[in-house]
């Protein structure tokens, strides 16, 4: 046992070690060691789903615990196949399918921002597995608004086409769709083309063009970046005065844009700095996460934050088609992706979802009970 005279000796020796090993001892029970550095000289480890699923879209609640799932399939009675609204919990682990009109299939899903809406599509369940049949399905579609819980569900009038992706403006009063104009032929890769954007307002009834006619070869994704401005995911318009080569050329064959409303000219892709985007997610604090191929290291995720700051993930090796679309969290530091599990082109097509841990940069493969084992979500009366 030391004396305190010993103690008091050696004071002007031990001063500073002995307040720094009192900090220490206050700070650790609160302090853990920084996250390792990411490596973007390989892809990560990620190990694909061997389930055959059929998941084509997603949508993150503003609670970040709840996700709205399309799923195709053909494990639920419909000799053909359909499509149906699935509701998965985190917390949980609850997994239900929506109870609604059996006559009808549903895609397309999305939250409103404020998390109490879902808008979606649904179209005409086919009868025959012709070329004729699947066409008039799919330019039979339409808009739907419901609860989260299935109940006060809407058909919006406008009229019937393909309609796509719809989302809910941040108040709530507008739901901007991509409508496409012109049928392919039989044996075509795709159903349809000459995409546009249009906004139907809830208030009024007016249904009408949202910015120009730029006619899209492709579309997918749009999300309100703010009451009169969209980030969308588009491919090719054939609208523009030069070859879609030399356009995809000038402009590094990025896939994304930000339309204003009411703003007839076609701007040019947005974050061209990054090579090759393919699409983007707005998840929290504003942050635009996009999918795309900066140099050196190949398809990777690149965080845009606010500030200009940017951090990027190399995405793992899957099939060559890769990711096919990435979904941000409101609130939670994670997004989810979808991704062939077989390639795009097999005779028996498979998907899987992952997430992206931002906070442990991980990548995760998420499984879910099949669709047949999903609880009925009925809404309450």
């Amino acid at each position: 046992m030391f004396s305190f005279t010993l103690i008091r000796s050696l004071g002007s020796r031990w001063r500073v070690g002995t307040k720094a090993m009192l900090l220490l001892f206050l700070v650790w029970p609160f302090w853990s060691p920084p996250a390792a550095s990411y490596d973007n000289s390989r892809p990560p480890p990620f190990e694909m789903e061997k389930e055959k699923r059929g998941f084509s879209w997603l949508s993150i609640h503003p609670d970040g615990e709840r996700w709205l799932i399309t799923e195709c399939t053909d494990r639920l009675g419909q000799p053909l196949g359909s499509c149906y609204l699935f509701l998965y919990n985190r917390q949980t682990q609850l997994y239900q399918r929506y109870d609604l009109d059996p006559h009808y299939m549903y895609a397309d899903g999305q939250f409103s921002p404020d998390g109490d809406t879902i808008v979606a599509v649904r179209r005409p369940l086919p009868t025959q597995n012709t070329h004729e049949e699947k066409h008039r399905v799919y330019v039979n579609g339409e808009i739907l608004l419901m609860g989260v819980d299935g109940s006060d569900l809407r058909v919006l009038p406008i009229p019937k086409g393909f309609v796509k992706r719809p989302a809910l403006s941040p108040d709530g009063t507008k739901v901007a769709y991509w409508r496409a104009a012109t049928a392919r032929p039989p044996g075509a890769k795709t159903w349809l083309a000459d995409f546009d954007l249009w906004e139907f307002d809830l208030a009024s009834g007016e249904n009408r063009l949202f910015a120009g006619e730029h006619r899209f070869f492709l579309a997918n994704g749009v999300q309100y970046t703010s009451s009169d401005e969209v980030l969308v995911n588009a491919d090719s318009p054939t609208s523009i005065p030069m070859s879609i080569f030399e356009y995809h050329a000038r402009y590094g064959y990025n896939q994304v844009y930000v339309l204003k409303r009411g703003v007839r000219e076609l701007p040019p892709p947005a974050y061209t700095e990054v090579k090759s985007v393919r699409t983007a997610a707005i998840a929290n604090k504003n942050r635009i996460y996009l999918l795309g191929e900066p140099p050196p290291h190949g398809i990777s995720i690149v965080e845009m934050a606010e500030n200009g700051a940017r951090q990027r993930w190399r995405v793992p090796y899957l099939t060559r088609d890769g990711i096919s679309s990435v979904f941000g969290s409101p609130r939670e530091a994670y997004l989810l992706f979808i991704y062939p599990s077989v390639p795009l082109r097999s005779s028996s097509p498979a998907t899987g979802i992952g997430m992206v841990d931002l906070q442990q940069k991980r990548w995760l493969p998420i499984s879910l009970d099949q669709p047949e084992l999903a609880l009925p979500l009925i809404p309450e009366k």
